[in-house]
């Protein structure tokens, strides 16, 4: 795949693409969020039965106050929180990156992650609660590479899994963030569930994500 400018291509999305084309429509924040550089913080989270021995998280505040959270951040970048509203409600204060990709796979991205500089400071998973009628949702994974903080071991079994699944429904959302002191900064949030792991003549299909500084959005999917 192509890395273009987001204002031409046009993702694989299920209709209506909102977000695709609020993106195309709104570059006055798409370019707020890229002129922060390189993300400090990049954030994995997959939907996965697998738990990987990681420890539980713990999670504070509503579904309310993350709301108001999105907005004030938009605000204070000058940007429409709304914008990007999808079905369920939810306002995203970033820009999309890609949206609903298929067959993702992220090993090439973990090893340019760690030659910018990135360390893998945490790794976690969260169960989400179910909805009335419908199934419990699989865990949420997640893991977190930082340009600050501690870096902690990555056990095999979770770089093996980072490394050989494929990622489905991928979305990838650059978010604006303010520090106390009102230092603007960058994190990036790659979403997404587990697929099939590729074997025999599925062995090297798929599309590699990696970090690409050549391009505003920071990254390549090819």
């Amino acid at each position: 795949m192509k890395n273009t400018d987001r204002t031409d291509r046009k993702p694989r999305m299920l209709e209506p693409d909102v977000h695709a084309q609020a993106f195309k429509e709104d570059a006055a924040a798409r370019e707020i969020v890229f002129t922060l550089g390189a993300p400090k913080v990049v954030i994995i989270k997959i939907n996965s039965k697998n738990k990987l021995g990681l420890p539980e998280a713990e999670y504070v505040g509503t579904r309310t106050e993350k709301l108001e959270e999105h907005q004030a951040t938009a605000e204070r970048f000058g940007i429409d929180a709304q914008t990007f509203c999808d079905k369920q409600g939810h306002v995203h204060n970033g820009q999309p990156v890609y949206s609903n990709e298929a067959r993702v796979r992220l090993g090439q991205l973990l090893e340019d992650l760690k030659t910018s500089g990135y360390k893998y400071v945490a790794g976690r998973w969260r169960q989400k609660k179910a909805q009335p009628n419908r199934r419990a949702p699989d865990p949420t994974l997640e893991f977190v590479f930082s340009l600050e903080g501690t870096e902690i071991e990555m056990s095999d079994h979770v770089r093996d899994f980072l490394t050989t699944v494929y990622v489905d429904g991928f979305f990838h959302w650059a978010n604006p963030k303010m520090t106390a002191d009102g230092t603007p900064w960058r994190l990036d949030t790659l979403n997404g569930f587990s697929g099939q792991i590729p074997s025999g003549k599925n062995a090297n299909t798929g599309y590699v994500l990696r970090l690409d500084p050549t391009h505003p959005s920071g990254y390549n999917l090819e």
